[in-house]
């Protein structure tokens, strides 16, 4: 009878398996950066978004993007080799676990958050010249929420506090609600004002 893999053989051998895919990438995108800046020194390759001019739109320059695209998968190669080292950890018991397990999870944050950065603030820039300006601040507010989520994200996968995104949320929902409340009593008691001082001078 075979034996059943546990939860943690599972985990282990898929992310071994997502991490050849993410350093074949690494290896890709390494001869793609050299590949353009040998091809024209003094050329500064770009991308427009959404459109060329004249119209409004973000420029994105491939160099200086890959080159730190490449620090963070460098970081990212680093930290799973620490977590892939069970053989060497091992003789830590517990501690080596957790100190491996978090390597792994700042390791998905190298992974993932430059490029997702730059995706998102390319694209929500680019979308914000399409919007009228009255609903700028509140647009942008909106923006400067998600990467403030974004980063609570980051700093639960790091800690291992998977609820304190939840948490944080739930808080802040707590906090917007008493300020509403607190609006909806001023407008209340400014109408009851306006309300008196028109009754006032229907009076006189």
């Amino acid at each position: 009878m075979r034996h059943r893999a546990s939860k943690y053989e599972r985990e282990l051998k898929s992310e071994e398996r997502r991490a050849l895919i993410w350093l074949g990438l690494l290896a890709v995108i390494v001869a793609f950066y050299f590949w353009l800046r040998n091809s024209d020194p003094n050329a500064a390759p770009y991308v427009n978004f959404f459109c060329n001019s004249p119209c409004p739109h973000i420029t994105l320059y491939w160099i200086p993007f890959l080159q730190v695209l490449i620090y963070y998968w460098i970081g990212y190669a680093g930290c799973m080799l620490i977590y892939f080292s069970e053989d060497f950890f091992h003789r830590w018991g517990l501690r080596g676990r957790n100190l491996r397990q978090g390597a792994r999870s700042i390791g998905h944050i190298f992974i993932s958050l430059y490029p997702v950065t730059v995706l998102t603030i390319t694209v929500l820039a680019a979308i914000s010249f399409l919007i009228p300006a009255p609903i700028q601040l509140p647009y942008w507010l909106l923006v400067y929420e998600f990467f403030a989520i974004l980063a609570l994200w980051s700093i639960g996968r790091v800690t291992g506090r998977r609820r304190l995104l939840g948490e944080s949320l739930e808080f802040a929902s707590d906090g917007v609600k008493v300020l509403w409340r607190k609006i909806r009593g001023l407008r209340k008691k400014l109408s009851f004002h306006s309300l008196r001082g028109m009754l006032s001078q229907l009076r006189v």
